[in-house]
């Protein structure tokens, strides 16, 4: 038995219904995924996080002052490189910027007006060329010690050259001419 070949106007309904049904989906997962994530900062249920020693200055900027504190402990992708918190704490203008820009992104932004410092874990591979970094971890911290977000790179991170006038070229030159 033939079948009929579908016609124009069929082959367009069908991708309009498939077109729709994406954006549904995906509106529904990142909808779910946004409340989950405030769930579980209302509720204190992100990790806490570690305790960092040896901070260090490095460069004060908008949004802030920014410190770092080399990791010998953490497991590195390459024996070369190196593992470094970062932790900015936050000026009025710069928690201001941060709050505007998770509103922009549609991160959740209840309770982060809280949110006192930043702190990410990097790895840095130090070439004579230009650095490269990638991100391990990242905590957001409120007054008084309390995750307000965190996030978590797997084992399939995506590596990125350092960006020129930003305070990971900073935090690059600092800590690429420790080793």
């Amino acid at each position: 038995m033939l079948r009929k070949r579908p016609s124009l106007s069929q082959v367009i309904m069908f991708g309009i219904t498939v077109g729709v049904a994406v954006v549904v989906v995906g509106y529904f997962a990142m909808y779910f995924q946004r409340n989950k994530s405030l769930e579980a900062s209302k509720k204190g249920i992100f990790p806490k996080m570690p305790a960092v020693e040896n901070i260090q200055k490095y460069t004060t900027d908008k949004d802030g002052e920014h410190y770092f504190s080399i990791n010998y402990t953490a497991k590195k992708t390459s024996e070369e490189n190196i593992i470094v918190w970062s932790r900015l704490v936050y000026s009025q203008d710069g928690l201001n910027s941060y709050i505007r820009k998770r509103k922009h992104n549609g991160l959740f932004t209840e309770g982060i007006e809280q949110l006192e410092q930043r702190n990410v874990l990097y790895e840095f591979k130090c070439t004579k060329d230009k650095p490269e970094y990638t991100i391990h971890e990242i905590y957001e911290v409120g007054k008084g010690g309390k995750t307000l977000d965190y996030g978590k790179t797997d084992k399939d991170r995506e590596w990125g050259y350092v960006p020129p006038g930003t305070y990971l070229e900073s935090l690059s030159t600092v800590i690429c001419a420790k080793k």
